[in-house]
């Protein structure tokens, strides 16, 4: 056994230059794993929050713009409940007088403006037709 240890001995002493250049290779090639698996885990992470941001970019722009939609469709809506039937004034865009829908008038078609009160025809400038409210 003591002999084998000497041999040993005896050999690292003679191959010292090489065994000093295998453990550098060794230590080196340890280091570069190290650092190739840390660096692994950091990109797959940072691939995972990546696409994480992705999703939540899409999302907020699906949301916005589900929103707007949503706005148009209620503007829509508002216009068709706003049909002639419940406004109960008209005038005319070029005129100063407005009147009752029930009444006749030469208005064209393309120049009427409607009002649901009375109120509302006087704010926009415009006074009681004499014909019409007798």
């Amino acid at each position: 056994m003591i002999e084998e240890i000497n041999n040993l001995k005896n050999l690292a002493i003679k191959n010292k230059d090489k065994l000093v250049l295998f453990f550098k290779f060794f230590v080196i090639s340890a280091l570069f794993f190290g650092l190739g698996n840390i660096y692994g885990q950091n990109l797959v992470f940072s691939e995972k929050s990546l696409k994480i941001g992705q999703n939540e970019q899409i999302l907020a722009s699906i949301s916005a713009y589900s929103t707007k939609i949503e706005n148009i469709t209620k503007e829509q809506q508002a216009l068709k409940n706003n049909t002639k039937e419940q406004f109960l004034f008209v005038a005319s865009k070029n005129g100063k007088t407005y009147y009752k829908i029930s009444c006749k008038n030469r208005i064209k078609e393309e120049n009427k403006i409607y009002f649901q009160t009375e109120q509302d025809a006087k704010k926009a400038g415009y006074r009681r037709s004499k014909t019409c409210f007798k």
